[in-house]
């Protein structure tokens, strides 16, 4: 930010931020408007009161990822 302030000036780095900042906080609400909430909260885990649990990907990747991710840790970088 440093470098495009003094690229930019002040002034125009103030202007940027605020477009940056504006267009994020009118695309966000853009997508509330056009998207319907059930079909993103609808995808989130969720569990019942029997304790079954619905996930958003299979079991069985999430245990490769783990293993995955696991092996990353505990062996040493090549």
């Amino acid at each position: 930010m440093t470098v495009l302030g003094k690229t930019m000036g002040r002034k125009s780095q103030i202007v940027y931020l605020a477009t940056i900042i504006g267009g994020a906080l009118l695309f966000g609400a853009l997508i509330n408007a056009l998207i319907p909430a059930d079909w993103i909260l609808g995808k989130i885990p969720h569990l019942h009161g029997d304790g079954h649990e619905h996930q958003m990907m299979p079991v069985w990747l999430q245990w490769v990822s783990n293993c995955f991710n696991g092996c990353r840790f505990v062996l040493p970088a090549v």
